[in-house]
Formats: C-alpha cells, sequence, structure tokens
C-alpha cells in the first residue's frame, strides 16, 4: 500500500517518507518470506527452493526494469506507482487467505513432497 501512497502522494516532498517507510516494511515481508520458506520446506531441498526463489524474483526484477521505462513513458509514473500498489495488496490479500486455510486445516500445509 505504502507504494500505491506514492503515486497519489500530493507534493514530491512527502514522497522520500513513503519510500524510507516502504524500505522498512519491505524488510519484515523478507523475514516473514524466508520464515514460511524455511519452515515449509523439506531440508532435502530447501537450497534449491531458495535458489529457484532467487531466480524467479531476479527474472522479474530484470523484467521490470527493462520494461519500466516504456511503461512510464507510456502512461506516467503515478499511475505505475498506483498500479503496483495494486498489486501488492492483491498479493498480500492472497497471501492472507492461504495462512488462514493452512492455519484452519493442516492438510494445507505448504511443505514441498
Amino acid at each position: 500500500m505504502v507504494v500505491a501512497a506514492v503515486g497519489a502522494a500530493p507534493l514530491f516532498a512527502i514522497i522520500p517518507s513513503f519510500l524510507l517507510l516502504f524500505a522498512f516494511s519491505d524488510s519484515f515481508a523478507f523475514v516473514g518470506f524466508n520464515g514460511i520458506y524455511q519452515r515449509g520446506t523439506p531440508d532435502a531441498i530447501r537450497g534449491r527452493m531458495f535458489a529457484a526463489v532467487g531466480a524467479v524474483m531476479n527474472l522479474a526484477t530484470a523484467a521490470s526494469f527493462g520494461a519500466a521505462g516504456f511503461v512510464v513513458e507510456a502512461v506516467g509514473w503515478r499511475p505505475v506507482y498506483l498500479g503496483g500498489g495494486l498489486v501488492d495488496v492483491a498479493c498480500a490479500a492472497a497471501l492472507a487467505v492461504v495462512l488462514r486455510k493452512r492455519r484452519s486445516d493442516p492438510e494445507l500445509d505448504l511443505k514441498c513432497a
């Protein structure tokens, strides 16, 4: 949601505050993600799983950096930040649903076979 706040900010002067908040909150997200990966992945494949997740994240980052200039040029920077914020909210909602179902039904544990 902080990313969307950057796009909705009425003054540029407050954007650095939003970006600082984003960086701070992102650290908590990464700790949470790593905890889920570590607890939900068997020891035998944990290294491969971290490598696969890292590769997907790096690929997505490279693709987004490659496309960002064209997208910002086409629609402007505000819609890009607002769209990114909406994607963040959608991902958080999906994760919340999965974690709630996992908590209520142990059979849906995120462990890999």
